[in-house]
């Protein structure tokens, strides 16, 4: 559940902060900022490594399946990474990401009330985020499909640095077709 939530919020907050690699030298917030960015990024790659160690904490005789689930999940994530940008662009790929931890999370969850139902009480609340969580994916990746924009909010902001925000500044430029690979 972490792991789905931290991959939206780092998307979100990483994209909210302006960071400018070309300033570096001369304003000491970047350097902050870049940091930030830095520990934002990682959080979501923490997060699915407490759940691996805690699987392997709890089930230490299952280490191997634990293992091969883990590698397919990688192996297929490989996979929907190669064709999804085409598909749902760059933030429908960090919402879609989202969108399959927080699945994860579910069906997690669902093994734990079976193998453990006295801690169903306790997991009730982890299965009502992720599945709030999944929901706010589904939604977003339908909006993508049927109007070619998600939720507000989720757009990539550039940085005013970039080539084409400099293209963008000439009078009468528009960006006429945009696709990502």
């Amino acid at each position: 559940m972490a792991t789905g939530l931290s991959i939206l919020v780092a998307y979100m907050i990483t994209n909210w902060l302006p960071f400018d690699s070309f300033s570096l030298a001369v304003d000491r917030r970047q350097i902050w900022i870049l940091a930030l960015h830095y520990m934002l990024m990682a959080t979501p790659f923490f997060f699915n490594g407490m759940a691996v160690a805690l699987l392997l904490a709890a089930y230490p005789h299952s280490a191997g399946e634990t293992y091969a689930v883990n590698l397919t999940g990688s192996a297929l994530g490989c996979m929907i990474g190669l064709a999804a940008p085409s598909m749902l662009d760059g933030e429908g790929t960090v919402v879609l990401s989202g969108g399959l931890a927080a699945l994860a999370a579910l069906l997690q969850t669902q093994v734990v009330f079976l193998k453990v139902p006295a801690l169903k009480n306790l997991m009730r609340p982890f299965f009502g985020f992720s599945a709030a969580i999944l929901v706010f994916s589904l939604l977003d990746l339908g909006l993508r499909l049927v109007s070619g924009s998600g939720f507000p909010g989720l757009e990539l902001h550039l940085s005013p640095y970039k080539s084409i925000s400099y293209a963008l500044q000439y009078p009468g430029s528009e960006v006429v077709y945009q696709r990502w690979n």
